[in-house]
């Protein structure tokens, strides 16, 4: 059987609505590189609680997100 989601073993401190993601946002990391464990927020960074994620797109090389 074919699966097009994955379920992230994401930590506890990041804030996501939930840890399954389609394939096509995901992409490998090599195995010598060394993944962050611990997720930095800025105090003065404004949260925002997202229901959905409907698009995503670049521009100019940075990733936008139309959120509901």
């Amino acid at each position: 059987m074919v699966t097009s989601n994955f379920e992230l073993d994401l930590p506890t401190t990041m804030k996501v609505r939930t840890k399954v993601f389609y394939v096509s946002l995901l992409e490998l990391a090599l195995k010598k590189v060394l993944l962050e464990k611990k997720v930095k927020v800025e105090a003065d960074e404004e949260e925002f609680d997202v229901e959905e994620i409907l698009d995503l797109r670049y521009k100019e090389r940075t990733l936008y997100y139309h959120v509901k």
